[in-house]
């Protein structure tokens, strides 16, 4: 469809293709700053909250590490402290389109609303007169060599944004949680992992 405008030559037509197929995917990339999804965005969920998870537990050991004294002598400076987020040009950079995308949590991976099946360890506490609006289990690994479980999040169909968001946020918290777990290293006289735990 393209021979009438830059001729039947075997490498017109390719150069042709190739600069029309980069202008299409030139434009098919801008179009998604455009877009607006009301449905959970894993990516773009993952790189917000991990580094807001991780500065937020590091500001609690720092808190706790400081002593009762400096506590007291910086709780008035501790109180102001504020938690920033990424900007939207900064998830945009460190968004991946054309490549997998590999979390950024190195710790459990992360499924949400996988079909249910049985084997899983409820983390969610389940009340027939009160339906929570989000689950979250762990799942024993299907691998034999990796010992860190699966956590699982499955959303109620009703679960409005703040709450998809409060399950979203406390998954990123036992992941973080789990991967400082696994990196920390063990206490002496430690022979596994569980031991080595606090």
């Amino acid at each position: 469809c393209i021979g009438p405008l830059v001729g039947y030559e075997v490498s017109r037509l390719l150069a042709g293709n190739v600069i029309f197929s980069g202008a299409s995917l030139y434009c098919a990339y801008r179009s998604s700053n455009v877009v607006e999804m009301a449905t959970l965005n894993l990516q773009r969920s993952e790189l917000i909250f991990h580094r807001l998870v991780k500065d937020l537990l590091n500001l609690e050991e720092g808190r706790a590490s400081g002593g009762a004294a400096a506590g007291r002598a910086g709780e008035e400076g501790s109180a102001e402290a504020v938690l920033s987020a990424l900007s939207i040009e900064d998830v945009r950079a460190r968004e991946v389109f054309v490549s997998p995308y590999r979390s950024v949590f190195g710790g459990a991976e992360l499924l949400v609303n996988p079909p249910m099946r049985a084997g899983c360890l409820m983390l969610t506490a389940l009340a027939q007169s009160d339906i929570p609006p989000y689950l979250l289990a762990f799942q024993a690994s299907s691998s034999e060599a990796s010992r860190m479980p699966t956590l699982v999040l499955w959303y109620h169909i009703n679960a409005d944004a703040a709450q998809t968001i409060q399950g979203f946020f406390h998954a990123s918290v036992l992941r973080t949680l789990l991967e400082r777990r696994s990196t920390r290293p063990p206490r002496a006289g430690a022979s596994s992992p569980a031991e080595a735990a606090p």
